[in-house]
């Protein structure tokens, strides 16, 4: 989400908001939605560091993977071991963007962050009740969705799951450039 909409210290706009910023969506909690410059007006920092941090991440876990099937253990677990490190630090932004005793603390793009993931996930939600028969979401917030499926056993269920995240991931006007993944447990 600091990706996709530009979240960051260096492109939270004040007065002088333009029409194609990124606006966070309102709640009854954030009366004043946040407003962030758009990328191509001013990239912002926090997302060109996590893009890096996602890119190295994709890239090493190719090379553990690679190295596994050589049969290269040591270097398929150092591989592993670092692509670990840089989902942390990636996964971190959000918290220590949220945290009071941060030193890169900013509340309104953890409210902002909070606040995009609530609005993807309800409309999500709409879209599978409506799509999806007998489809009931039980929750839908942040980054979850948890769907009921009345009638269907576990493997069902699991093997229901690609077509059920279908209609909602060719919903793209949901996703404007989010990242789409789908994680049957």
């Amino acid at each position: 989400l600091f990706v996709a909409h530009n979240i960051c210290w260096t492109t939270l706009r004040g007065a002088g908001a333009e029409a194609d910023d990124a606006v966070c969506p309102a709640s009854a909690q954030l009366k004043h939605p946040h407003r962030f410059a758009s990328k191509k007006k001013r990239p912002g920092l926090l997302p060109r560091l996590l893009e890096a941090l996602i890119t190295t991440r994709r890239r090493t876990k190719a090379l553990a993977k690679a190295a596994a099937q050589r049969g290269d253990t040591n270097e398929a677990e150092c591989l592993q071991a670092r692509q670990l490190s840089l989902k942390l630090c990636a996964n971190a932004s959000y918290g220590f963007t949220g945290s009071d005793v941060s030193p890169l603390g900013g509340k309104a793009l953890a409210e902002s962050c909070v606040r995009w993931g609530n609005w993807y996930c309800r409309r999500a939600r709409d879209v599978i009740e409506a799509e999806v028969e007998g489809a009931e979401v039980l929750y839908a917030q942040t980054d979850s969705l948890f769907i009921r499926l009345p009638g269907r056993s576990h493997a069902e269920a699991a093997a229901e799951g690609a077509p059920l995240a279908a209609p909602v991931m060719t919903a793209r006007e949901l996703f404007s450039g989010a990242e789409q993944r789908l994680v049957i447990d």
